[in-house]
């Protein structure tokens, strides 16, 4: 070990920072997906959103005159 001591660092820190480099980019993909799903939700379009007045049957002007 002390004869190559270059090579034990470099086998050392392999074993180290590669299953962390994979940890990190798992949590990395994961948070990025959840961030596209609430961006996704959070831009969607008032003509695509339903109103509970519409799943309802009731009648939606009474929903505008209480400005809801």
């Amino acid at each position: 070990m002390k004869a190559n001591l270059v090579g034990t660092v470099i086998i050392l820190s392999l074993i180290i920072w590669i299953p962390v480099s994979c940890c990190v980019s798992y949590q990395d993909r994961k948070l990025k997906r959840k961030e596209e799903e609430e961006n996704k939700w959070l831009s969607a379009t008032v003509s695509s959103l339903i109103h509970l007045c519409e799943l309802f049957d009731v009648d939606c002007r009474k929903r505008e005159s209480y400005n809801i």
